[in-house]
């Protein structure tokens, strides 16, 4: 069984996560791979494949853009008053 993720390891995945989206958002280029086991080193005892990562990147991804739509609802509603 999986251990729970530490608020550390939430924090960095979130923190790394903004990072490359920043640098993509840029047009700037990254590495992926580089990050991930840059990142895994800061998990606790977590494997270094790629399903560690790509599960919570989406997951936080999926937040992001639900907070952009709610943003844009709010926008959208301000402008129409």
């Amino acid at each position: 069984m999986p251990t729970p993720w530490s608020r550390e390891e939430v924090e960095a995945t979130v923190a790394d996560y903004l990072h490359m989206w920043l640098l993509e958002q840029a047009g700037q280029a990254y590495n992926k791979t580089t990050h991930r086991k840059v990142l895994l080193r800061k998990r606790n005892d977590r494997t270094l494949g790629v399903r560690p990562c790509l599960l919570p990147e989406r997951r936080i991804n999926g937040v992001r853009l639900h907070l952009t739509r709610v943003a844009l609802q709010l926008l959208s509603n301000q402008i129409d008053r």
